[in-house]
């Protein structure tokens, strides 16, 4: 997991700000459960339990640099 820290982050912070911005663009029917943006955070932030912490993914980094 090491060698993967940088690019899991850089995608598990990529899904989060898309779904984010996807929920402001749509307003707030964005953020219902029946609306595609609202799956997306939950991808996002399942992505972000299940995988890696976000912070596990910055002291791997840390250490490598």
């Amino acid at each position: 997991v090491q060698t993967c820290a940088l690019p899991i982050w850089a995608a598990d912070d990529a899904a989060t700000r898309n779904a984010r911005t996807a929920v402001q663009t749509h307003g707030g029917i964005g953020f219902t459960a029946e609306a595609t943006p609202y799956r997306y955070v939950l991808r996002a932030s399942l992505m972000n339990r299940v995988i890696a912490s976000r912070t596990d993914l910055l002291d791997e980094i840390a250490e490598l640099s």
